[in-house]
Formats: structure tokens, C-alpha cells, sequence
């Protein structure tokens, strides 16, 4: 009789092997020149294979069909970021995923402190392939800035920072002698913080002082009083005022009176001043 041959079919993904397997004969002969019962193929794409079986000088053919699958063209994008922040990887071109961080998803959100490579996997019907990606961390300038500092109304104190790439802008530009340098001169009035800001590539850092201002009310304070003025209009004393008591009072009350005893004006404001008027 005429041997009856079976022969498997298999389905493997591209660039990898798979066996099959011919029975029912003594002998097989395969297309491919193989004289065995079992051949190891890895075609590049889907390829039909034919055995012939032999028994006893009786033959017959079989057919078996090796499916490629592809394996899936995996992409993710890469990033550069500033130390102390975060990015996002979003892969693509499968339909599963798989990070080197264990993560199964098809974004990735990862804050290295240095740069990084990530390996994600892709698959598709049982296919896979890898592809990596690098995350470049700039590391973000370390700042050395002025301790906060306390001065008295019209004083001066000196600023200073260090560190990062030696460029700086400060702010805010009022009442300082510098915006550029390391170490400007600042001449506040009123309380102020003020901020340095160094600029490395894409990346920035930035540090701040508070100089703080008093009022040295023992020393600089002018009590004094005016015994007279001129209220006509010409842009000269035409006010009656207490220049600089109001930095310094803490509760206050002025009265005037004219010269036979009667009060024309009052006022519990220590920035008053008064225009003559009654």
C-alpha cells in the first residue's frame, strides 16, 4: 500500500525556527534536501514544504506550511530633562508592552538622577521585539546664596551667590548695584527679597535672600517740629507736616490751635499734613 503521510503545520514569528514533523513512511525525503522525519526551518516569510514518504519502494507527498509572523516594529521616543523632574516614554507599534522598570503600560513616566537607558518590549500575537531608549538628565545648578539679613533704613548690605555656570540675573532690579554679578550691593527701604537665577542649558535654579529693613528709630528719627508755614499756593512750605514720626510712633495725636485757644485742626495719622485750611 501507498503510505498515508501526515506532516504538522506551525506558525513562528519572523527570524526564528520552527520544527516540523513528517510519520506514516519508512523514509522521507524533503524538498529542502533534508532525508529526515523531523527538519529545522526558519524561513522570512510563509513557505509550503513538501515531503515525500517511502515503504517498501511505495511513495506518497505531503505538504506543510510554515506561517511567519512578523515580529512587531517597536518606537519610543526619547528625552532630555533637568535634574529633579520627570518625562514621559510613550511607546508604540505593538499591542503589549513591557518596561525594564516592570511596568506593563504603554507610557512610562520615570524621574532618573542621571541619565538612563529604558529597554520596552512589544508584542503582537505571541511575536516580540525590544528597542531602548535614553533619558539625558542635565543636572539643574546648585545655588550658594547670602544668608537672610537685617539692616537699618538707609544702610547697605552686600549680596553674594555661587555656583551653577557664574551667570546671573537678580531680581528684582530695584535697589541693587548689580543684576549680573555675584556680589551686588543692595540699598533696599522697605523689606525685599531678592532672587538670583543661574541658566545652564535648558535648565535653571534659583535662590533667594530676604533683607529685611528697620527703622532705627533711636538714632535717625527727626521729632522736630515746624513753628511756622506758608499756605499761598507758591510750592514751598504750604503745608504743615511731622516729617518722620510715622516710622517710628506707635500711638499718636496732633491738635492745633490758634492763638486765642481754639483748636482748627486734628489728626491721629502720623503722616498728616495739613493745608491751613479751617
Amino acid at each position: 500500500p501507498t503510505p498515508t503521510l501526515t506532516v504538522n503545520s506551525a506558525t513562528t514569528c519572523s527570524g526564528t525556527s520552527a520544527l516540523l514533523t513528517a510519520s506514516g513512511a519508512y523514509t522521507y525525503s524533503w524538498n529542502t534536501g533534508a532525508n529526515t522525519s523531523t527538519i529545522n526551518v526558519s524561513p522570512i516569510t510563509t513557505t509550503i514544504y513538501t515531503v515525500t514518504g517511502i515503504t517498501n519502494g511505495c511513495s506518497s507527498n505531503k505538504t506543510g506550511t510554515l506561517t511567519i509572523t512578523p515580529q512587531p516594529t517597536v518606537s519610543v521616543n526619547t528625552v532630555s530633562i533637568c535634574s529633579g523632574s520627570s518625562a514621559t516614554l510613550t511607546a508604540s507599534g505593538a499591542t503589549s508592552y513591557s518596561w525594564n522598570t516592570g511596568a506593563n503600560t504603554t507610557t512610562l513616566n520615570v524621574s532618573p538622577n542621571a541619565t538612563t537607558v529604558y529597554t520596552v518590549t512589544g508584542s503582537v500575537n505571541g511575536c516580540s521585539s525590544f528597542i531602548t531608549t535614553t533619558v539625558s538628565v542635565v543636572q539643574t545648578p546648585t545655588l550658594n546664596i547670602s544668608p537672610d539679613v537685617t539692616i537699618v533704613k538707609g544702610m547697605t548690605t552686600p549680596l553674594f551667590v555661587s555656583g551653577g555656570n557664574w551667570n546671573y540675573t537678580w531680581s528684582p532690579n530695584s535697589s541693587l548695584s548689580c543684576m549680573t554679578c555675584s556680589n551686588p550691593i543692595a540699598s533696599p527701604v522697605v523689606t525685599t527679597q531678592y532672587c538670583a537665577t543661574s541658566i545652564v542649558g535648558a535648565c535653571s535654579t534659583t535662590s533667594c535672600v530676604l533683607v529685611s529693613v528697620d527703622n532705627d528709630c533711636k538714632s535717625n528719627a527727626d521729632y522736630t517740629t515746624p513753628n511756622a508755614f506758608t499756605p499761598n499756593g507758591d510750592g514751598f512750605n504750604d503745608e504743615f507736616c511731622l516729617k518722620g514720626w510715622s516710622d517710628c510712633t506707635t500711638s499718636f495725636h496732633v491738635a492745633i490751635f490758634d492763638r486765642w485757644g481754639e483748636m482748627v485742626y486734628q489728626s491721629d495719622d502720623p503722616s498728616f499734613c495739613w493745608d491751613g485750611k479751617y
